[in-house]
């Protein structure tokens, strides 16, 4: 093949590699019919593969403003509006440039390990590093630069006019009350308090006819709460900075269609270096960057930096990837078997399915378990004789299907199809519902029994009225009519629980003998149709005794609403 054929950029197979690789087979074949010693690796061609990849990081700013008020002292200021595009690039540029500041922003970005960042591709980065405060000042144009402005209770005169003598000075005399002669009798005397005028000095402005102004405190002007009687405004440019990741492979072309498969989706470019070496390149002539000192030294000026910035803001991350990949010949009870392998914790690829050849019986019998209740028991236990189907049964008695399927991929990497190890698990679960079809159909009879007995007496005794008092009933309906439902069907979960714990003991005798103890202390049940018939059954039994057997005082809610609603 023209793709393996060595050169600078190759390397020898080492052959821990290909012992690691022969391992896998005999471990998967091992216990499926087939001698593992009769497993050998009659032929190989491949190489190491040497190239390198870049995860370049794009910085950006975020910018976003707000105004306060006051003359900010922290932020950096500006000259005008435009110069904060040139101040952030200035900023961004920098990080670029500066090789401090860009070995700070790659552990931030690889996490502390280098090859995390490796093949990422459109992954945002906030970079707490690069965060800065501009600030813009402008003058109050509300108070003009003064931090205050006229009271307009006063029209800035400081005072305002008596509000109890309406600027007159004097007020009606309390003792006579403007009658100037007090009553003595059949005597008229003169009122002395306001010597016969009727009216005395206002005491509130004491004569003057008008009072301090409160609003200004007769200052005549009160303070610019717009801009908290500084005269200036600060209008505040925060800017954030991100990264963001692409990855680029320039000979890309150059490797096997395998490899670059791998490395053009991004799927399974994340778990890449789960089967190649990657390293990264952290030499002087790289530095990970892109750019130069000279680069730097010749953009001098803001304006320059803005506009290198446009073109020369990214961080370049090189590695150096080694990855094995190979043409392989099996060798397996005297039959050939062709495919391939890539990485060092070899994965296989295009290889036959041979072992669903030599355990074609036991997936059969499988089947058969899956399909004929009455003798599932016989011919689960002749399949499990298999070691494909007996790993699968112990992991999907103890799993979910996806967790088996994953389980079974990683001890079966060759010789069995994603197709088969589903239908094989999809068959197992069939098989262990046969197998306890019997048990779990009792447990259905006798739990419905006992749960509506109990529902019955539940029923008979008051009901919601024996358990839940009026006065909830009238406060807190909601809560009434949860506690009434709560109640009514906690009887159902018998039914769950009896058919549940029968089902794991017939599955516990059934496989006793087959699987080891620890396999079997930890049965995921699934009960299966006989699961949906319990609530169905339950239901109509609780409908029919509080047709035929509940006092109408007594009989609930749901059950009056619904029968209203059926018969109109």
């Amino acid at each position: 093949m023209d793709e393996l054929q060595q050169n600078q950029n190759q390397e020898p197979l080492s052959q821990k590699l290909l012992d690691t690789a022969l391992k896998k087979v005999r471990r998967a074949v091992e216990g499926n019919g087939i001698d593992t010693e009769l497993v050998k690796i009659k032929s190989y061609d491949g190489f190491v593969h040497l190239f390198t990849t870049k995860t370049c990081l794009k910085l950006s700013p975020v910018i976003a403003k707000r105004t306060e008020p006051g003359k900010n002292p922290i932020a950096i200021p500006l000259t005008n509006e435009l110069d904060i595009n040139n101040k952030a690039a200035t900023r961004i540029h920098n990080a670029v440039t500066n090789q401090a500041a860009r070995e700070s922003i790659i552990k931030t970005y690889t996490h502390k390990d280098p090859t995390k960042g490796f093949a990422a591709k459109n992954t945002r980065m906030p970079l707490e590093t690069l965060k800065q405060d501009y600030v813009l000042h402008q003058d109050c144009q509300t108070c003009h630069k003064t931090g205050r402005i006229a009271c307009q209770r006063c029209a800035s005169k400081g005072q305002i006019s008596c509000d109890q003598c309406h600027g007159q000075r004097k007020t009606v005399c309390h003792h006579c009350h403007g009658q100037r002669f007090i009553q003595n009798g059949n005597q008229r005397n003169t009122c002395t308090f306001c010597n016969g005028q009727g009216k005395t000095s206002c005491q509130t402005c004491h004569g003057h006819g008008v009072i301090n102004c409160v609003n200004c405190k007769s200052h005549g002007y009160i303070p610019c709460a717009k801009c908290a009687k500084t005269g200036v405004f600060s209008i505040i440019h925060h800017m954030d900075a991100e990264a963001l990741s692409s990855f680029t492979c320039d000979t890309i072309k150059d490797l096997p269609q395998d490899i670059a498969v791998y490395l053009k989706d991004e799927k399974t470019r994340r778990n890449f270096t789960e089967h190649a070496k990657v390293t990264p390149i952290t030499n002087s002539q790289n530095d990970f960057v892109n750019q130069t000192t000279a680069d730097a030294a010749a953009i001098a000026t803001e304006h320059g930096a803005h506009q290198a910035g446009q073109q020369e803001n990214i961080i370049a991350i090189p590695y150096a990837v080694k990855c094995p990949y190979a043409k392989l010949i099996l060798e397996i009870n005297g039959r050939e078997y062709e495919g391939k392998i890539l990485g060092y914790r070899p994965i296989f690829l295009d290889f036959p399915n041979f072992i669903e050849d030599f355990a074609k019986n036991g997936i059969e019998n499988l089947k058969n378990a899956a399909k004929n209740r009455n003798n599932a028991h016989s011919s689960l236990k002749n399949a499990a004789k298999l070691a494909l189907i007996k790993e699968s049964l112990s992991l999907t008695l103890r799993n979910s299907n996806m967790r088996a399927l994953r389980q079974i991929k990683r001890i079966y990497p060759i010789g069995v199809s994603d197709k088969q190890i589903k239908n094989i698990i999809l068959n197992t679960r069939r098989a262990i519902k046969n197998i306890t079809f019997i048990p779990r159909l009792i447990a259905l009879g006798i739990g419905s029994i006992l749960a509506l007995g109990i529902y019955y007496g539940y029923m008979s005794m008051g009901g919601d009225n024996y358990i839940i008092p009026q006065p909830l009933w009238q406060k807190q309906p909601l809560a009434a009519y949860g506690i009434s439902t709560a109640a009514q069907l906690s009887p159902m979960i018998i039914c769950f629980m009896l058919a549940t714990l029968l089902a794991r003991f017939k599955t516990r005798i059934s496989l006793q003998k087959i699987l080891p103890a620890q396999d079997l202390n930890s049965i995921k049940t699934n009960l299966g149709h006989i699961g949906a018939a319990i609530p169905l059954i339950y239901i109509t039994g609780a409908a029919l005794i509080c047709e035929f057997l509940v006092k109408a005082e007594n009989l609930p809610t749901w059950f009056t609403l619904t029968r209203q609603a059926l018969l109109g």
